[in-house]
């Protein structure tokens, strides 16, 4: 059994799922996704893994990248929706660096596919609210890549309004989907202190995620 992040559409959150994950259930010790530190929207990942097959060097171009604010470079991916690699690359940096960037995700992606065909079970993680169309596209790639793995989709979020749904009976019947709303749980002693998302998304109280998924796990 694995879970693997599968990130978040903004900044900050992306990489905090990663980092919980391999804190909570990998006592750090665990190789690094594909998505862990991403800043990528759900329609991207459906893109990627919809690919026969993925050629890194095309996909990254020195005309996509910028300098940022935490002394590194921004790349962004080609000929995805959004795919934006914010802390791979120094600032300065030279062809070497770059070569070893591309096949550090050629390497990410050998592993996520290979996970996803020899794994018998994985629950992905993925923060914030997506589009109900691409998750259902999202399980049918997943089933067409391995008809044999039980795949989990947890979907968190935080919403104030602990009574909306934004995801139809449909979804949640007939697919291994669960989505949490982390405003049902308590937050962390030191949420309303926090202003960066990062440092936010560790106050939620992700124990119950993995609770859920002990259990959940327990009965298959």
């Amino acid at each position: 059994m694995k879970i693997i992040s599968l990130s978040s559409h903004n900044a900050g959150y992306a990489c905090a799922v990663a980092c919980i994950i391999k804190q909570k259930y990998y006592n750090n010790n665990c190789n690094t996704n594909f998505c862990d530190y991403l800043e990528i929207s759900f329609k991207s990942i459906v893109q990627l893994l919809s690919l026969e097959n993925l050629s890194i060097n095309n996909k990254l171009s020195s005309k996509n990248i910028i300098s940022n604010k935490d002394s590194k470079s921004t790349v962004l991916f080609d000929n995805f929706d959004k795919i934006y690699s914010h802390h791979d690359l120094i600032q300065n940096y030279s062809e070497n660096d770059f070569n070893d960037l591309i096949k550090k995700y050629e390497r990410r992606y050998n592993r996520l596919i290979n996970d996803i065909k020899t794994e018998d079970k994985i629950f992905f993680i993925r923060y914030g609210i997506e589009n109900e169309d691409l998750i259902i596209n999202f399980f049918k790639i997943i089933e067409s890549i391995n008809p044999n793995l039980k795949m989990y989709f947890i979907n968190t979020y935080f919403d104030e309004d602990i009574n909306k749904s934004y995801y139809s009976d449909n979804l949640t019947k007939s697919y291994n989907f669960y989505h949490i709303n982390f405003k049902n749980f308590s937050l962390g002693p030191y949420y309303n202190n926090k202003i960066d998302l990062f440092e936010k998304t560790f106050e939620y109280n992700w124990d119950k995620i993995f609770e859920i998924i002990k259990s959940i796990n327990e009965k298959i």
